[in-house]
């Protein structure tokens, strides 16, 4: 139930991996919070597909700086597989292959937990309650509007707002940060949870090819014990007419030359559909008292549509300035200070790898040419969200030349 004294020191609005690393991290540090999640459960419907990089890969491409990683840590702790290598495959089947360690994980009870944790440190947690709107005056936001499924409107008043919502974020669009995404801006993606996998399980697999994902890529993540997530991404542009995102996924498991024959035998389990923001990070992820977290704030390294580790980031980054703002000791500002000079390189390098695929994505000879005429040693920096010298001195000659 909602305390009659429904005032909180601080208010957030998403259970999701961002909203549950605040909520985390402000609890432990104190802090009377409350989370609002609109589903009956956190993580009620998995929207990824659980791929998570190693911590050395992690911090390849993101700088360990301060501590604002503890809770990736945890993380390995709910992995079901390991896998160690990035198979790319092209349009025409062309195989290429990076040593990359990572883990699955199952991110349901990974998130189950962090709020499951910050319960027991004293957070409320309101399921099945949406945010109707923010109570706007004075210098900010006083508190949020929510509803409950088949009850009442209430006013959750608090000294700060975090908007963990998601792409579509309700809260960013009222706290004047919102920025609505253009075609190309946005991944829709379709997942199966597939059983009686025949592949090797230490490998993940992503494809390109105007027949199976559009704009964006399909991939085949091994969960473990022959259990996978098969998921195909589309962008509106790149989708030919009469084309569908069910369609091509369809077409990538039943007639894609190499997936389906690891896939014939697998049978569907669970289906999932989701939105990954790809245009890069909001301009502004604060305004007044309001902050922005995870795919909210458009913080995604956004060509390999690697959301999960700079939500987490972002969050312990959130949990603790907002104590230290609270405290008197910071701004609440220094929030958007402290993760951009974290994350925001391997951001930007992700937008402008993805721009510079959007040249080359549309046909699928000249993304087979990429993929074979592009070194070994390139290819793992720009996976690792890094751009060659080579590529940005010549990306303009690169594109008209294939």
């Amino acid at each position: 139930m909602i305390r009659n004294d429904s005032f909180y020191d601080v208010v957030i609005v998403g259970a999701g991996p961002a909203g549950a690393a605040v909520a985390f991290t402000t609890a432990k540090l104190g802090l009377k919070t409350v989370i609002v999640e609109q589903m009956p459960e956190p993580e009620h419907r998995v929207r990824c597909g659980e791929f998570m990089p190693g911590l050395e890969e992690i911090f390849r491409i993101i700088p360990e700086k301060g501590d604002f990683f503890s809770l990736l840590l945890e993380s390995e702790r709910f992995s079901t597989n390991i896998t160690r290598e990035i198979s790319l495959v092209s349009p025409f089947g062309y195989e290429r292959r990076v040593n990359f360690g990572a883990y699955v994980i199952d991110r349901r009870r990974y998130v189950q937990w962090m709020v499951g944790k910050a319960v027991d440190m004293g957070a409320e947690l309101l399921l099945n309650t949406r945010c109707v709107q923010l109570e706007i005056g004075g210098e900010g936001v006083r508190g949020v509007v929510v509803k409950r499924k088949g009850g009442d409107q209430k006013v959750l008043k608090g000294n700060v707002i975090v908007g963990a919502d998601g792409a579509d974020s309700s809260v960013a669009k009222q706290g004047s940060m919102f920025r609505s995404y253009g075609d190309l801006d946005l991944v829709t993606t379709r997942q199966y949870v597939m059983e009686n996998f025949l592949g090797d399980e230490d490998v993940c697999r992503m494809y390109i090819g105007q027949d199976y994902s559009p704009g964006a890529y399909a991939w085949i993540i091994p969960k473990g014990e022959g259990t996978i997530n098969v998921g195909t991404g589309i962008r509106k542009p790149y989708l030919r007419s009469g084309d569908t995102l069910r369609g091509c996924l369809q077409r990538f498991i039943k007639d894609h030359p190499q997936a389906s024959n690891l896939l014939k035998d697998a049978t569907v389990k669970g289906v999932i559909s989701a939105h990954v923001p790809v245009g890069g990070s909001l301009e502004k992820t604060f305004w007044k008292n309001v902050l922005l977290v995870g795919d909210a704030a458009g913080q995604v390294i956004v060509h390999v549509g690697a959301g999960m580790p700079p939500a987490i980031i972002a969050g312990e980054i959130a949990g603790q300035t907002i104590t230290k703002y609270l405290e008197g000791n910071t701004p609440l500002s220094d929030y958007e200070k402290i993760w951009k000079s974290i994350m925001q390189k391997p951001i930007k390098n992700g937008l402008y790898i993805r721009k510079l695929w959007d040249k080359i994505a549309h046909n699928d000879k000249k993304a087979e040419k990429f993929l074979k005429i592009i070194r070994q040693g390139m290819l793992e920096k720009m996976i690792r969200a890094k751009i060659p010298i080579t590529v940005r001195l010549f990306a303009p000659i690169i594109t008209k030349i294939l």
